[in-house]
């Protein structure tokens, strides 16, 4: 009986202290090409994906981390006829303040390139298609 009653007790337990291993921070990351919000956008952290942005290029999420620790946070997007460069960032979460929650707010601006492939036929003609 007493054996059972630790094990219902130890879950709550290991639970209380993956929590205190780390802080809740907010991060938020908006994406955007050539100002105009990127919907889709994958948002990487840790080599993880996090989510994808929303209609409004917006992702926003919770986290637990230990301050100190280094955060790396990348964003990419594929779009047909688009070359699109990955979006990179890392930070350091800080120590919160009293009684404020930690957020980390990025706007990532991708660099994309559009690019359109040229077909040549036997007879000298061109044919031209986007890809």
């Amino acid at each position: 009986m007493s054996a059972t009653k630790l094990r219902f007790l130890s879950v709550p337990l290991a639970a209380l202290l993956l929590g205190a291993c780390g802080q809740r921070i907010d991060i938020e990351v908006k994406a955007r090409i050539d100002g105009q919000p990127v919907p889709q956008a994958t948002v990487i952290v840790h080599r993880e994906q996090l989510g994808v942005t929303d209609s409004q290029g917006v992702l926003a999420r919770q986290l637990n981390k230990k301050p100190g620790a280094e955060i790396d946070v990348t964003v990419t997007k594929e779009m047909l006829g688009y070359r699109i460069e990955p979006w990179k960032t890392s930070f350091l979460v800080k120590l919160p303040k009293e009684g404020e929650a930690s957020a980390y707010r990025f706007q990532a601006d991708l660099k994309a390139t559009r690019y359109v492939t040229l077909r040549v036929t036997e007879r000298g003609e061109i044919g031209r298609s986007v890809v």
